[in-house]
């Protein structure tokens, strides 16, 4: 999805989406989110504000590390660089060893 250059918006990121840098922009008036080619086949989020738009991507983000096949599809399409595609097999590793609710069998 080719976002016009006239909808990003720049603005601080943190955490996972500063690793990451998805696009941030909005659209009619809701802002947007997105870490993909398009919100379908990436990971996406939006709200009324910024910060509800990158929290919403966040969740959805964290959903999206507990389906292996889903997070490799995504790191294919968009070739991240060596650093965060490093960063987030580790992190999908030490989710896969924490019992409290990574479940390797778990259809979502």
């Amino acid at each position: 999805m080719i976002i016009p250059p006239e909808l990003l918006i720049k603005t601080p990121l943190k955490g996972l989406a500063a690793r990451l840098k998805p696009q941030v922009y909005k659209q009619d008036d809701i802002y947007c989110v997105l870490y993909g080619e398009t919100p379908q086949n990436g990971i996406f989020g939006s709200g009324l504000s910024i910060s509800e738009a990158i929290m919403n991507w966040d969740d959805n983000f964290h959903k999206i590390l507990k389906d292996d096949t889903k997070l490799k599809s995504i790191l294919a399409k968009m070739s991240p660089p060596a650093d965060v595609a490093r960063f987030l097999e580790d992190y999908r590793e030490e989710a896969r060893n924490d019992s409290t609710g990574y479940d390797l069998n778990k259809s979502f």
